[in-house]
Parts: C-alpha cells; sequence; structure tokens
C-alpha cells in the first residue's frame, strides 16, 4: 500500500490540492517573520538615532519670500552641533521644487561659537558668491532659520574666514529680538 492510499482525504480534495495549499502556507510564514524582523531592526536603529525637527527658511521661486522647508536633524547634546546641521542643511539647498538655492553648495562653515548671546558664524570665502547674487535673500535666511530653531540668541554675526566683514552698511550683524 502506497502513501496515497493510506491518507484518507475529505471528498472532494485530492492530494496536489493539499501539498500546495501547505507549501504555499509555509512560504507566507517565512515571509511574514522575515518582514517582522526587518521591521524589528528599522525600529530599533531609529530609536538609536533619534531626530528632531527643524525649520528652514528659503525664498520662494515665484514671489523671493522666505517659505518654510521642514528636515529632520540628529539630535545632538551639543547647541553648537545642532546650529552646525541646521547651517548645513541651509546651505545643501532645498529640497521642495519651489523654493530657490540661497547658497553655493560648496560653502563650508569653519567655525561656530556663542559668548553672551550672540552666535558668531565663521564661514569660508564661498559665502561671498552668495553675497553677490542676492544679500538680503543670504541674510534673511540665515536670520529667520537661526530665530525660528533657537532661543536665547540676541544677534549673529557672520564671518569670512575669521574676519568681521565690513559691507557699506557696516559689520554683517543680525538682530533676532
Amino acid at each position: 500500500m502506497n502513501l496515497k492510499e493510506q491518507m484518507v482525504l475529505p471528498k472532494g480534495i485530492n492530494m496536489k490540492y493539499r501539498s500546495a495549499t501547505s507549501g504555499f502556507n509555509a512560504k507566507l510564514y517565512v515571509f511574514m517573520i522575515f518582514s517582522f524582523v526587518i521591521t524589528l531592526i528599522f525600529l530599533i536603529y531609529i530609536e538609536n538615532k533619534k531626530y528632531v525637527r527643524i525649520n528652514i527658511y528659503l525664498p520662494h521661486i515665484n514671489s523671493a519670500e522666505l517659505s518654510k522647508e521642514v528636515r529632520f536633524i540628529p539630535k545632538s547634546g551639543s547647541r553648537i552641533e545642532k546650529i552646525r546641521w541646521i547651517m548645513g542643511e541651509l546651505i545643501s539647498g532645498p529640497l521642495n521644487s519651489e523654493h530657490l538655492r540661497v547658497f553655493n553648495p560648496d560653502t563650508k562653515i569653519r567655525d561656530i561659537f556663542i559668548e553672551k548671546g550672540v552666535m558668531y558664524i565663521n564661514f569660508d570665502w564661498m559665502i561671498v558668491e552668495a553675497f553677490h547674487k542676492n544679500y538680503s535673500q543670504v541674510v534673511s535666511s540665515i536670520k529667520k532659520t537661526i530665530a525660528d530653531n533657537f532661543s536665547g540668541i540676541r544677534e549673529v554675526r557672520l564671518l569670512i574666514d575669521g574676519v568681521e566683514p565690513i559691507l557699506y552698511k557696516g559689520p554683517i550683524v543680525l538682530k533676532l529680538r
């Protein structure tokens, strides 16, 4: 007596159908377990890399008025590190095609420090290119971005290679409050 003859199946179900169904269930279970493991790894990764929401402000393509773009940056313990991330996002330019780029993407931040409520941001010479394109957009974008993301900062002073540039209006001082 062979295996088919030994098995008792309900009427209307043949052996081929039953084995195909059980193979399908095994594949489904493996897929579900695999999906669960991948999801769990992703959630653990995200939990370990906490992010904070920030707002950067860039000129709108149609009106040149500043409008908000939301970004997420890694949570940091240092205020200076957070400023560096935010300014990096501002320099990297828009994600939204309705916003204009303010900085040359090669612009580098040399140093950032805060002293008695005054934030100093030291850029390399590439920022001069942005100033020549549209000084007021650069200044407004930095001012609004810093004011929206930080409290306790009275003003921002921009430096170029460690020197406070003197423009026709004087040094670049952005009063926040």
